[in-house]
């Protein structure tokens, strides 16, 4: 299985296509500025990218003829693959989790772009029935951020599940306002897939190449994004 990213954000506001493409433009050269766009391309009411920040890294190298070992820094950066969609004002990012939608929306404070952007709502039980119908569907584990039941097991937990009855008893329960990660599992239509998915509209998916587009699909209609 291949593993895949789909980070989602709600615009609430934002300029013309035109001045975000003159942004565009203006970033894949060279600039001042620590973030940068290493290529884009506009269709229609849509532009995809990757966009990049600049950043020092701390290395570690072994120095034979002093038996020391040396620290320095060299240049690097961190790359983020996004889609913006103006018609149905959402942002999709395709790499990591929380820390990339955050990136991006540094790069459009630096470029002064007056875009706003939201989280989505992710009802974790409603998202997980969604998918309830799929073939050999499971909850494996859930994870939260506060344990609802004795004094004794108060704090974080994560609960793993054999019974996906139960799990969605469990999370529909008082735990489902105290989650913040179910992994669910099930079979797609060219082999075994499973999604991660988080309250905020981050999800991780795991499944075949030739499921992804469907799958992402899915993710949308099941959050109400389309």
């Amino acid at each position: 299985m291949s593993a895949y990213k789909l980070n989602i954000m709600i615009i609430g506001s934002m300029p013309s296509m035109d001045k975000i493409v003159e942004a565009f433009k203006l970033y894949s050269t060279e600039t001042d500025s620590d973030f940068g766009v290493l290529n884009y391309e506009a269709d229609g009411g849509n532009i995809v990218a990757t966009i990049y920040k600049k950043k020092l890294k701390t290395v570690r190298v072994v120095n034979l003829e002093l038996r020391t070992v040396d620290v320095g820094e060299v240049d690097d950066v961190k790359l983020v693959s996004l889609k913006i969609m103006t018609d149905s004002k959402r942002i999709e990012v395709y790499t990591g989790t929380d820390s990339d939608r955050k990136l991006v929306t540094d790069f459009f404070s630096d470029a002064n772009l007056a875009i706003e952007t939201s989280s989505p709502s992710v009802n974790l039980y409603k998202f997980a029935t969604d998918f309830r119908a799929s073939n050999k569907f499971s909850v494996p584990r859930i994870a939260g951020s506060e344990y609802v039941g004795s004094e004794e097991a108060q704090g974080e937990f994560v609960a793993k599940f054999s019974d996906s009855d139960k799990a969605l008893e469990f999370l529909e329960g008082g735990h489902g306002s105290h989650a913040h990660t179910i992994k669910i599992s099930f079979r797609a239509t060219f082999g075994k897939a499973s999604i991660t998915a988080h309250p905020d509209g981050c999800f991780a998916i795991s499944c075949k190449e030739e499921d992804q587009d469907h799958l992402f699909d899915r993710v949308r209609n099941a959050i109400g994004v389309v």
